[in-house]
């Protein structure tokens, strides 16, 4: 069973393309973080109804977020985690995070953040080093942001070379006018698939559905089965696409949810973040 937690919703970068660029203050009013203990009765409750998950990080930034390392922690005695990090936390911070957790447990995706972070070979030293700690599955993230698709090939070269590969994620936001990922050019969406090749895996979303020429609606989907999401509030729905309403709750995880037994048709035109690989083959 995999969880995307968008636990908490707070960032210390201000990227442009974010998906919660001008909304962290409205976003972050809705951020309910309970006590340490509860989460961890939270999760110890599921590992006893569904053994060994695999849980996910998202919603900004998660090691700007108070008590996290604490929380990975104790998540490491139960589950399997991963995160994504725009890699601000200092080496000796990384080192103190590694002697709290059981890396062996949980993989980091980086994200490098041009727009913010102009220091390359620092973020590149800073990579290294937390690989080098043991967690599995390190790759680097790069925002396909149009500004930035002309030093797409050289990111990808320098880490390669570095020893790690990239991950070109799709624009999903407004540029000079134009909405993409449905402005890219079909050169330019040739490049992104590319670049991608050789870091195909259930990390790295299908092209055809992340930039928007293929639709998953009406097809049946595991989301809501095998894979859902929690938002910072608790709430439990089937993915991060569906509209968060209350016909559409599968419950919540502090006061329990009810997965379902069967895939179930998507409603949504569109599936930019990875989750179409959670649709099931057509009868």
């Amino acid at each position: 069973m995999v969880f995307d937690w968008n636990f908490h919703i707070a960032c210390n970068y201000r990227c442009p393309y974010c998906f919660f660029n001008d909304h962290w203050k409205d976003l972050e009013k809705l951020n309910s973080l309970p006590a340490l203990d509860v989460l961890q009765r939270a999760w110890g409750r599921i590992h006893e109804d569904l053994g060994e998950c695999y849980v996910t990080f998202n919603g900004g930034e998660p090691t700007a977020v108070p008590r996290f390392a604490e929380l990975m922690g104790a998540l490491s005695r139960w589950h399997r985690w991963n995160f994504n990090t725009n890699l601000s936390w200092t080496i000796p911070q990384w080192q103190r995070f590694a002697e709290r957790t059981d890396a062996s447990r949980g993989s980091v995706q980086f994200s490098y953040h041009p727009t913010e972070d102009q220091d390359f070979a620092g973020f590149l030293r800073r990579a290294l080093f937390v690989q080098g700690l043991g967690f599995r599955n390190c790759s680097v993230c790069v925002v396909a942001y149009p500004p930035q698709l002309a030093a797409l090939r050289r990111f990808c070269a320098e880490l390669k070379d570095g020893g790690l590969v990239a991950r070109i994620q799709p624009m999903v936001g407004t540029f000079q006018g134009r909405r993409y990922p449905g402005a890219y050019t079909a050169g330019e969406k040739a490049l992104i698939d590319e670049l991608n090749q050789e870091t195909r895996s259930v990390l790295t979303p299908e092209m055809g559905y992340a930039v928007g020429d293929q639709s998953p609606r009406g097809r049946p989907c595991h989301a809501g089965q095998f894979y859902c999401h929690i938002n910072q509030s608790g709430d439990v729905y089937r993915c991060t696409q569906v509209p968060q309403r209350q016909e559409a709750k599968l419950g919540n995880l502090y006061e329990g949810f009810q997965l379902r037994a069967d895939p179930q048709p998507c409603p949504m035109d569109f599936c930019p973040c990875g989750e179409s690989r959670w649709l099931a083959e057509d009868p």
